[in-house]
């Protein structure tokens, strides 16, 4: 009974250790083989993936790069058609019709604020006219 208990204890727990060892100048190093005398060593222990999650994680990852191949062909694709040229033309005409119509609203907005600062001075001349007038 004690055989079988150890015998499945031990089965699942295949690991690989990985030493990190610093030399005299402070350099790191990682390795699989335990460090040389008088390097400072630390050892971390991992579990080995099973074939199946290697598998598993190999498909994800190609998946994931067919995916990003199909959405770059797909754009340059479409940067190569007319649709996109005239999107580009449309969104920089669109731009400048912007820019334009700031253009002027300050143009105007100067305007009427020259206006407001020409009809102040002419009252404040009048108002000093009268004043003196008053004397």
């Amino acid at each position: 009974m004690r055989w079988f208990i150890l015998l499945v204890f031990f089965s699942g727990s295949a690991q690989a250790e990985i030493f990190k060892c610093v030399d005299a100048a402070g350099k790191k190093t990682y390795q699989q083989s335990p460090c040389e005398p008088g390097e400072a060593a630390k050892g971390y222990k991992f579990k080995e993936e099973s074939a199946a999650t290697k598998a598993s994680r190999d498909k994800e990852r190609k998946q994931i790069a067919a995916k990003k191949e199909a959405k770059l062909a797909a754009r340059k694709k479409y940067e190569s058609s007319a649709e996109y040229r005239t999107a580009v033309i449309n969104r920089s005409a669109a731009k400048l019709n912007a820019q334009t119509q700031f253009r002027r609203e300050l143009s105007d907005t100067h305007k009427n604020l020259q206006k407001t600062i020409d009809r102040g001075e002419r009252k404040a001349t009048a108002l000093w006219g009268l004043a003196a007038g008053r004397r």
